[in-house]
């Protein structure tokens, strides 16, 4: 949630944030909690999208962010995969994009892990797991 913080993590691992900021290639924005919007998360979530990170942008466009912070009780989760599978079937409303969806699967409730996991991937075209080990793997699911 914190724009520098996230700056030090990019700048750790070698990218060049300064240079990309410079060159208007990088824009690191504060992520509002869908959770809380007065239109509920799903529609929520698609007026930010709108009015906030989609405003004034031209493809191509790159996104990484989630607009439900925690993915840990069921209401949390049900926001979330509802979101997903709307974003995931208007998908032609966005020419031009990619959207990149990081969770940390480690923090999702053990009892509805599974399913979760399952519906993510209903939703998505791929899926990358990156182990802090650096073994990770990469799934095209379509």
């Amino acid at each position: 949630n914190n724009i520098q913080t996230i700056e030090y993590e990019m700048i750790d691992v070698g990218i060049d944030v300064e240079g990309y900021k410079k060159r208007n290639l990088l824009h690191i924005l504060p992520a509002p909690n869908v959770m809380n919007h007065p239109k509920g998360p799903v529609d929520g979530f698609f007026d930010i999208m709108a009015n906030d990170i989609l405003a004034g942008l031209s493809p191509p466009f790159r996104i990484v962010a989630r607009l439900v912070p925690e993915i840990r009780t069921q209401m949390q989760i049900e926001a979330n995969t509802n979101i997903e599978r709307k974003l995931h079937s208007q998908f032609h409303d966005f020419p031009g994009g990619l959207f990149l969806c990081p969770y940390r699967v480690d923090n999702i409730e053990p009892e509805t892990h599974g399913k979760w996991l399952f519906d993510i991937f209903c939703s998505h075209d791929a899926a990358f797991f990156a182990p802090k080990s650096g073994r990770g793997i990469a799934f095209n699911i379509r």
